[in-house]
């Protein structure tokens, strides 16, 4: 029986796409699901604008039986970007059937060419804090909560259907030392002398709601530069602030001030909330939200977020403060591992932070691109 594309245009219908991957994954033991509130927070301002010229929600059917989603997205950015018109692609989930790939991606490319659009590219998100990048590399290995995971056929089928790579990101993982290097403390200190810089010192995570908003600013600033990035508005940042602050560990975060009290440079880590959000299934009520907050105070593996520095201290040393602290955070914390979330493979900078640590290079997850006009 040929599938059938229909577009997502009922609450229902969105409850239906949220849930549909915890059937496609029942049996796989890596999949990491996400929280059911958390994708409809994400999921449904933007389903609003469903069948516009921004979003494009759909799901494939055999029957009545939901074989395949997927999220076609128009953000203004991004037809400007390299003088490219763009459309993007994420939320793709299918059985393992060359036809669900084709008709999903096919009914994007319909939609991205009545747009205008010359080049679709995914999987992205709405935002940089959405999960991004095709798992090409590292199948065996359990992904962190903001990481798409995806079997081996994901990669196959997609390019069988002529897409080819953007971009990548690879992944780290780093071993934690029994202490914080002395070099590491020295230059630290020496930076905070020469720069007039220190560290906020928080007390309870409390404390760091008042920063959220300007801490979203300097990260529009420090990641600006990056493939495929969104600038976050206050809204959205709220909307984030709001998904991950409960996540948040006041001894993983390490904010950085000039001596105005400007935030110049941050690094976010917090435990690994992976088996936490396994147990918990999707739902917060009323055993998930036991499971997270066990983990994040027992755990021994954790996840690096995001780290930035404000332009004009790049390459002054700001790093080795934010290390210093979230190292000796992971040691009182008894984290023995950290994963790095994804790196774009072209980001030297964010690279060179882990050559003087015992770390392997474990994973690697690709943005793929089609040309639809293929004369460019």
């Amino acid at each position: 029986m040929p599938c059938a594309i229909s577009i997502v245009n009922t609450k229902a219908g969105l409850k239906e796409f949220i849930r549909w991957p915890h059937q496609l994954y029942r049996n796989d033991p890596l999949w990491v699901a996400p929280l059911d509130q958390d994708e409809w927070n994400t999921l449904y301002p933007n389903w609003k604008e469903n069948g516009s010229a921004k979003t494009r929600f759909l799901l494939a059917r055999r029957g009545k039986e939901i074989v395949g989603r997927i999220v076609g997205i128009a953000i203004p950015q991004d037809y400007i970007s390299g003088n490219l018109l763009r459309v993007r692609w994420g939320w793709l989930e299918a059985i393992d059937d060359p036809e669900v790939f084709s008709a999903l991606l096919s009914a994007i490319e319909h939609w991205a060419s009545a747009l205008h659009a010359q080049v679709v590219q995914g999987p992205l998100g709405f935002t940089n804090l959405d999960k991004a990048g095709m798992l090409i590399k590292g199948f065996d290995a359990l992904p962190t909560i903001v990481e798409l995971y995806n079997p081996a056929y994901y990669p196959v089928r997609v390019e069988q259907l002529g897409y080819e790579k953007a971009i990548d990101w690879i992944e780290n993982k780093l071993i934690v030392p029994g202490k914080v290097p002395e070099k590491l403390i020295q230059l630290a200190r020496v930076i905070q002398n020469r720069y007039r810089v220190k560290t906020l010192q928080i007390r309870k995570t409390a404390e760091l709601l008042p920063y959220g908003q300007e801490l979203f600013r300097l990260i529009n600033e420090t990641h600006r530069h990056l493939h495929g990035f969104v600038l976050f508005d206050e809204a959205n940042a709220a909307t984030y602030l709001k998904k991950y602050f409960r996540l948040v560990n006041k001894d993983l975060i390490c904010i950085v001030q000039d001596d105005r009290d400007q935030m110049i440079g941050y690094g976010i880590a917090i435990p690994s909330m992976s088996k936490a959000f396994q147990r918990a299934k999707g739902r917060l009520y009323p055993f998930g939200i036991w499971h997270i907050l066990r983990a994040s105070r027992k755990n021994d593996r954790a996840d690096l977020y995001l780290i930035g520095v404000k332009d004009e201290y790049r390459n002054k040393g700001i790093t080795a403060l934010l290390f210093e602290k979230i190292m000796q955070g992971f040691i009182d914390q008894g984290i023995r591992e950290v994963e790095s979330n994804p790196e774009l493979e072209t980001n030297s900078q964010v690279q060179a932070l882990w050559k003087n640590y015992d770390f392997v290079q474990h994973k690697r997850r690709r943005c793929y691109q089609k040309l639809l006009d293929k004369s460019l």
